[in-house]
């Protein structure tokens, strides 16, 4: 991807999520809406991946302390295991909030399809990190 296409996309991106915020603002005054930030407690499971890369950051930087060279080894693989399983707790947490975002969005029929979608997207972003890193393009 070049620097470019990235800068572009991100403005892009900036401006419709600008433009979204102050049309909701916009409404939320003139209509006399209020939010309860309770609703939002859903969507608050990014705590669980903070505290297992805390966990892993904590049992990488105690490797260096072990006596014999097979305790390294073996610290290093069990450290890049605990990243395998964070991943793709990470995926079932993305999937859990799309699926709490939809059901919040109250789309009727249509739900299931932007869940579906939202789902895709991800495995598809994480699919391709997934085939750059083996044959080391980047895509």
């Amino acid at each position: 991807m070049k620097i470019s296409t990235l800068m572009i996309s991100l403005v892009l991106v900036s401006l419709f999520l600008g433009v979204g915020t102050l049309m909701m603002a916009d409404g939320a005054t003139n209509y006399g809406v209020t939010f309860d930030d309770g609703e939002f407690q859903n969507y608050n499971k990014f705590e669980q991946l903070l505290n297992d890369t805390e966990d892993i950051r904590e049992n990488t930087e105690g490797v260096s302390s072990s006596t014999t060279a097979v305790d390294r080894i073996g610290a290093f693989f069990e450290a890049g295991y605990s990243v395998i399983k964070s991943t793709f707790k990470s995926l079932d947490i993305t999937k859990d909030i799309v699926s709490e975002g939809v059901e919040d969005a109250n789309l009727g029929v249509t739900a299931q399809y932007f869940n579906y979608a939202a789902i895709l997207i991800v495995a598809i972003s994480f699919i391709f990190i997934v085939i750059s890193l083996i044959m080391k393009k980047d895509t």
